[in-house]
């Protein structure tokens, strides 16, 4: 992962606690306090696997945990891609 994918990503987990949020405020679900955002559960989780904790990104591609998780690609005349047709 890249340090452009990993922003992206906590992008998108601060707009998901906002929604958690606002759906805890709207209705007082309990199940919503159990949806931390990512860093605090990368961290929680995998945190001794993690070699470098500065950015999102590096957590990801640091953490031991993820370095047998393998993209299957297909080869395009533009490059690579993942493959679609996985699973």
């Amino acid at each position: 992962m890249d340090e452009v994918a990993g922003e992206v990503l906590e992008v998108l987990d601060e707009e998901l606690q906002m929604l958690k949020d606002a759906y805890f405020e709207a209705t007082g679900a309990e199940g919503c306090k159990h949806v931390i955002p990512l860093r605090e559960r990368l961290l929680d989780q995998y945190g001794d696997q993690i070699a470098d904790k500065s950015t999102l990104a590096k957590m990801v591609g640091t953490n031991q945990a993820y370095q047998m998780a393998k993209t299957p690609f297909i080869r395009t005349n533009q490059g690579v891609m993942p493959n679609p047709n996985h699973r």
